[in-house]
């Protein structure tokens, strides 16, 4: 399985933010979007998450739950 991708951004009021898609470990074929920010001190914060049935990397179309084991 190729790594998944993570964009990282900064909002016009000057918050840094990343988006990561992360697969769950116990099953591989589950795909979560999670959205962080940059908390005080620099650590990670995650602020919303969401389990995807599509992604779309590089216009290639992967199906989160077609993947096969």
């Amino acid at each position: 399985m190729t790594d998944l991708p993570t964009i990282a951004y900064r909002t016009e009021a000057g918050e840094q933010r990343r988006i990561r898609y992360e697969r769950d470990a116990d099953d591989p074929s589950e795909v979560h979007r999670v959205i962080e920010e940059r908390a005080a001190g620099g650590a990670w914060r995650v602020v919303g998450s969401e389990p995807l049935v599509e992604l779309v990397v590089d216009g290639e179309h992967r199906m989160p739950r077609g993947v096969l084991r």
